[in-house]
């Protein structure tokens, strides 16, 4: 295995991080690079239990790695003592960098950030052998295969998916710890007016979240200490990208949260079961104390393709992420212009979605067709560099959890991409003329297209509801008022009230004038 050059990444660098006694022993590692870590834990063992006092210890551990073929190396090893009687540690990669956080080295920051992270979870990280309950472990599974999962095309999960996804939940059920899982999701609503009702969450977001928290109800039915779900909101991981302002990010989830505390409130509720956490409180920089006037932030500054009004705090969190964890852009623009298929798929994914995005945005109305196309492209070439730098970030802060995606995943694991819709009663259209027609090209019966990039999600479009209808529709904003346009329906909006869990959504009463159906739908 070929070991990271040091110009690269903290991410790229960090080999493995792991759990050991007071005495020295092993108890758990876990990285990409974790049996190197394992091979040769003798001699950073004798190192690290020399001064046994510490309760924070930074050493360079100079040892050989002949089986690996990587000779002579020199690592860097950090230690905190957890919360409880486990030391945990991280193993990286001496880098090249000059960046400064404050008074803190780049690595620095993110060896303090990850061991206080890790170190509050060390409970979870002791190796516990005895028996599993392995029915409750399979009704686990079972419960999220067949309610929460997408089922992607070239669905990988009874192949593998299945199994990475049992030994996860095996790991907290053999501990009878509450599972921990993960969604990066609900970033902010569409900046497009042809998309979305406004900037606020809606009924969308409203059935969304009451979905997480049933999953969750459900879960605990099958096992008492139940499951978390932490939304990591990605907001201000690509608002500047997308031209939406950071103040309007931190409203939506403002008020984002209100509306799951109200339906945390509700009878049988717990408001725990579905909690949040923005990049902001993953780097944990309210209560970091290293920046000030005489010792300021010490990186590149990000260029931004469209002009949006920054949040300092926002932007320096934006900074160190993509210093710390974005993979190299030059590797991106190599695998693009090489035309290598998933990733120029994803490129071009991006783009016809960020044309669609930013159609009607103010600063982007003025350009001809031909200019957005090129933006477009711009934004989403940062768009995938950002998604690759959260998703790394993710691992490295939370390495146990569950990772969920709201992306059209293949489900092999490490992620498995989720439905915030039942499908048994909404239905993604792509105009009113579907009505009554299901697409039958979808192997969730939600829709279908030939590069899905994100399953139908609430931030990208509105709900609509028909009079005399069962079912329950998610469409854009423009194909709503077309149908109204023309005559078809009266448009009525449901506001929204986030203190009684209500969120809003449009009611269509049908007028007398006979609808012409459409074959074409999806």
């Amino acid at each position: 295995m070929v070991l990271p050059a040091p110009t690269a990444s903290v991410y790229d660098r960090t080999l493995a991080v792991y759990i050991r006694s007071q005495d020295g022993n092993l108890l758990r590692c876990l990285g990409k690079y974790h049996e190197q870590i394992e091979s040769t834990w003798d001699t950073i063992r004798a190192a690290v239990t020399l001064d046994a006092s510490n309760t924070y210890q930074y050493l360079r551990v100079p040892f050989s790695d002949v089986k690996n073929g990587h000779g002579d190396i020199i690592l860097d090893i950090y230690e905190r003592r957890g919360d409880g009687t486990g030391i945990v540690g991280l193993a990286l990669l001496p880098g090249m960098s000059t960046y400064f956080i404050g008074d803190q080295s780049l690595d620095q920051f993110f060896a303090d950030l990850i061991l206080k992270r890790i170190g509050a979870d060390a409970l979870n990280w002791q190796e516990i052998v005895g028996p599993t309950n392995e029915s409750t472990v399979t009704q686990i599974v079972s419960l999220f295969s067949d309610n929460l999962r997408h089922h992607a095309h070239n669905d990988q999960w009874e192949v593998k998916g299945r199994e990475y996804f049992t030994n996860r939940v095996r790991f907290y059920v053999q501990q009878n710890a509450t599972l921990q899982l993960c969604l990066p999701a609900f970033p902010c609503k569409s900046s497009n007016p042809n998309k979305v009702l406004g900037t606020s969450p809606d009924k969308g977001e409203e059935i969304a979240l009451r979905r997480l928290h049933r999953f969750v109800q459900r879960a605990e039915d099958l096992y008492p200490p139940g499951a978390k779900i932490s939304i990591i909101s990605d907001g201000h991981v690509f608002s500047d990208c997308i031209g939406v302002d950071d103040e309007t990010v931190d409203e939506y989830g403002a008020r984002l949260q209100q509306l799951n505390r109200a339906i945390s409130m509700e009878p049988g509720g717990k408001t725990d079961r579905v909690q949040f956490q923005s990049l902001v409180d993953l780097l944990d920089l309210r209560s970091y104390l290293g920046l000030t006037v005489d010792q300021p932030l010490k990186m590149p500054e990000l260029q931004h393709k469209l002009a949006t009004i920054l949040d300092n705090t926002a932007e320096i969190c934006r900074r160190i992420l993509v210093a710390g964890c974005q993979p190299p852009p030059e590797h991106l623009r190599a695998q693009i212009d090489s035309e290598e298929s998933s990733t120029l798929a994803l490129y071009r994914g991006f783009s016809r979605f960020m044309v669609e995005d930013l159609d009607r945005h103010p600063l982007t109305e003025p350009l001809s067709r031909s200019q957005r196309k090129k933006l477009a492209a711009k934004v989403s070439f940062d768009m995938i560099l950002r998604n690759q730098a959260y998703s790394n970030l993710v691992e490295l802060l939370l390495p146990d959890y569950i990772r969920l995606s709201i992306h059209a995943h293949d489900n092999s694991g490490p992620k498995f991409g989720i439905r915030l819709f039942d499908p048994e009663t909404i239905r993604a259209i792509t105009g009113l003329h579907c009505l009554g027609h299901p697409d039958r090209d979808s192997s969730d019966g939600i829709i279908s297209a030939a590069h899905l990039l994100y399953i139908p999600t609430p931030w990208h479009n509105c709900i609509v509801r028909v009079d005399d209808d069962p079912m329950l529709y998610i469409m854009k904003y423009g194909a709503v008022k077309e149908a109204v346009s023309v005559h078809k329906y009266d448009l009525v909006l449901v506001d929204h009230d986030e203190t009684k869990g209500e969120g809003a959504f449009i009611w269509l009463k049908r007028k007398r004038v006979p609808m012409s159906l459409s074959s074409k739908c999806g």
